[in-house]
């Protein structure tokens, strides 16, 4: 917690510092494109803001989304800008605040905030080739194209600002969808077991009933287990289960396929934590694997 009161704070210093440097940058700019330039600022930082301060799904998804935009012109401003001890400043703080934004502490929180009664959720990490590929691509296509074509304009360039700005409302519904529904993918303590929720893996929701699970930690080299991590990068946990259950395997978009699972992988964001919890809920001897991974 004490991370996500730091992240807050230098969010709401962003204007103190990366946006000096910003309007330091854009000094020889005309008036048009330094007020547009603070004004999608403003917002992105109003978003975070928001986002961090009432934690909520929806406000993950925003700030994922918003994340990149302050790292990146805390960038591009002290480049371009001034090379005083303010623009160091405004650099350092911008690139904390916009990756400090896509940690994992920050997405548990998140998610936590629809969360009721005793339950606690963990988000799973996105597979390995969504963040090599759709989610940089509809990020650009989307959330930079829209913010280009916008200076675009202001700058004087009318149609190529026009075109980005087309080109990022056509992608932003199905692109907002995908992003957020990344977002849900999550493993629930709630008090009969752990729930987990992958529409990419599962056609529902899977319950590993605390009565029956056998064992969670660290998955060994070689493990039988079934992999459901798709290719997600980190720490792989294994459920292996008493006795096994019925999983509806989700094979494309629209199907799924019945299979009886005695043990199963995911990749939590934070494998640690998500242990710690499994202790901290006398899941019996999954304790001893609080301490095999770090959150």
């Amino acid at each position: 917690m004490q991370f996500l009161w730091i992240l807050r704070l230098a969010w709401l210093i962003l204007p103190l510092t990366t946006g000096q440097t910003l309007l330091a940058a854009l000094d020889d700019a005309s008036s048009t494109l330094r007020i547009t330039a603070f004004v999608l600022g403003f917002i992105a930082w109003g978003v975070g803001c928001l986002a961090l301060l009432i934690p909520h799904p929806i406000g993950l998804t925003a700030i994922r989304l918003n994340a990149p935009v302050v790292a990146i012109g805390s960038v591009v401003a002290s480049l371009v800008g001034t090379q005083q001890a303010i623009g160091y400043v405004g650099l350092a703080v911008g690139l904390a605040a916009g990756v400090g934004a896509l940690s994992g502490v920050v997405a548990d929180a998140c998610v936590n905030g629809v969360a009721y009664g005793d339950e606690k959720r963990f988000t799973l990490r996105a597979p390995l080739s969504f963040l090599l590929g759709p989610v940089p691509v509809f990020w650009l296509l989307t959330v930079g194209a829209l913010n280009a074509g916008i200076l675009l304009i202001a700058g004087g360039q009318v149609l190529l600002g026009l075109a980005a700005v087309a080109c990022g409302s056509g992608c932003s519904v199905p692109a907002l969808k995908a992003f957020h529904a990344l977002t849900l993918r999550c493993a629930v303590f709630v008090p009969a077991g752990m729930t987990l929720i992958d529409h990419l893996s599962f056609a529902d929701p899977v319950l590993l009933a605390k009565r029956n699970l056998a064992q969670l930690g660290p998955a060994l080299q070689g493990t039988a287990a079934i992999d459901f991590t798709q290719n997600a990068p980190g720490l792989r946990l294994e459920g292996a289960m008493k006795t096994p259950v019925e999983i509806a395997e989700r094979i494309d978009g629209s199907n799924s396929e019945l299979k009886m699972v005695s043990s199963l992988l995911f990749v939590p964001t934070r494998p640690g934590a998500v242990l710690q919890e499994a202790a901290i809920r006398g899941f019996g001897s999954l304790a001893s694997h609080s301490t095999a991974s770090q959150s």
